[in-house]
């Protein structure tokens, strides 16, 4: 993935010390037949609102990220056994 973009992380700003934080929600789109994407949405008037996508960092992790690219990452939703719902 090419581009500017911004990191998810989980918890609020006192977790991410020195970043800039937005929160908001996320949507959910339907993506061709079988698949959905993730849009992330701000409460406030903010510079980054898009889709969510996955992005290599400086180290080669994976991370991730909301990007303005629309198919940067999709997914299909499973249903899983009654085992695997026990975990």
């Amino acid at each position: 993935m090419n581009g500017e973009y911004w990191s998810v992380g989980i918890g609020g700003p006192q977790d991410h010390q020195g970043s800039q934080t937005l929160t908001g929600y996320f949507k959910i789109h339907k993506f061709g037949s079988f698949a959905y994407t993730f849009s992330f949405l701000p409460f406030v008037n903010a510079p980054m609102s898009g889709y969510l996508g996955i992005a290599l960092d400086k180290d080669g992790n994976r991370r991730l990220v909301v990007t303005g690219e629309e198919t940067s990452f999709a997914f299909v939703f499973v249903k899983a056994n009654s085992e695997v719902s026990k975990m």
